[in-house]
Order: structure tokens, then C-alpha cells, then sequence
């Protein structure tokens, strides 16, 4: 989806295997997340595949599939909590991701 606003948003995890708390994928253009909460701290797993607060990816089911996955995206003042990453994006090297801005986030209890 593009042009969407994320705006003080609670999420919160509830399984202890997997978990992505927002999932932009396939081109999700011009998005902001701002203001939110985002607790991924019942994922206990402990693989860099199994959990982000935000993850950018072109797959539904992998958390390395490479692309175009998301450009002029905005991602500030929220705060995210457990899982094994806070923020992890992925493009590759023929089409790089632009114009990309994380600001002001508190990002804590990763893995």
C-alpha cells in the first residue's frame, strides 16, 4: 500500500515464535509511521528472521527477500520494544531503496 499513515498505533505480540509488527512489502511507497507503540517482546525466538517491530521485505514468508521493497518512507517518535530486531529493511543492489528516514525512535530489549 502506499501513501498510508501509521499514527499513534498500539501493536503487541502474543506468540513467542514469530512476529512482524508493521510489514511493508512490494513497493509500499510514501508511508510514515509515526507515534506508535510496538511491543515484540513475547517473541522469544532467536533468529533475525522470526521478529521485527518493522520489517520491509518483498516476501510474506522470508525475512531476506530482496527488492524494491519500500522508498520515501518515514518511520519516527515510536517507540519498539523486544524481538530480535527493531527495524530491518531490505532492498538489494540493483534497486536501491531511497529517501528513507528513521528518526527519533526508541528502540529497546532487542535481541
Amino acid at each position: 500500500a502506499k501513501h498510508i499513515t501509521f499514527n499513534e498505533i498500539s501493536i503487541l505480540s502474543t506468540s513467542a515464535d514469530y512476529g512482524w509488527g508493521i510489514h511493508l512489502i512490494n513497493e509500499a511507497d510514501s508511508n510514515t509511521i509515526t507515534n506508535c507503540y510496538i511491543d515484540m517482546s513475547s517473541v522469544t525466538a532467536t533468529l533475525p528472521q522470526n521478529s521485527a517491530g518493522v520489517m520491509g521485505m518483498n516476501s510474506s514468508t522470508s525475512s531476506i527477500a530482496q527488492g524494491n521493497t519500500t522508498n520515501y518512507l518515514t518511520i519516527s517518535n515510536n517507540f519498539i520494544t523486544g524481538g530480535y530486531q527493531g527495524i530491518r529493511i531490505y532492498g538489494n543492489s540493483t534497486t536501491r531503496l531511497r529517501f528513507n528516514q528513521i528518526l527519533n525512535n526508541t528502540i529497546q530489549d532487542f535481541y
